[in-house]
């Protein structure tokens, strides 16, 4: 098993699950950000900086061949979608983030990137959300990185945040 670290390693440690670290090492500081960006608290913008999303794709990509990973069932660790595309394994994703298909059928996405601007407190809100879920299969919010870096390896185009989120 492998991690970057973060706010829950210590369960591994607390269990005796071995396990080994991935660099780069994912920091509290750095785990809240990657959170505040999913929720939108920092505004629209890419879940990592290239550097870093180059960097860890390059060590995913080591410790899978290493290792002879086979597949890959992640949590919330998004570099990973491109990471499989190059080693050429499947990869599952465990995470319940807000975007993904069943919350759009759902309609349980909010806008709650939109309320402070003016033109959308004249929609009103059902409408709103009904077009914030419909438009989120197709969003390409948060994919230009992925799509530089997974473009260095050739991988196929990420068409939307939810191709990556689901790992598809």
């Amino acid at each position: 098993m492998a991690t970057h670290g973060g706010p829950y390693e210590w369960l591994f440690k607390e269990e005796g699950i071995p396990y080994e670290i991935i660099d780069p090492y994912m920091t509290k500081e750095r785990a809240r950000l990657y959170v505040q960006t999913n929720t939108g608290e920092k505004g629209i913008r890419e879940f990592y900086e290239a550097d870093e999303l180059r960097e860890t794709v390059k060590n995913e990509v080591a410790f899978f061949k290493n290792n002879s990973i086979s597949k890959v069932v992640s949590g919330f660790t998004l570099s990973c979608a491109i990471s499989a595309r190059v080693v050429g394994i499947p990869l599952a994703v465990t995470h319940m983030a807000s975007f993904v298909p069943p919350v759009f059928e759902r309609k349980m996405l909010v806008p709650t990137l939109v309320n402070d601007w003016f033109i959308f407190k004249l929609i009103p809100r059902s409408w709103l959300v009904n077009m914030i879920n419909a438009m989120m299969y197709k969003s390409k919010i948060a994919t230009k990185t992925f799509n530089l870096v997974g473009g260095e390896y050739g991988v196929k185009t990420f068409h939307s945040m939810t191709e990556f989120m689901m790992g598809t």
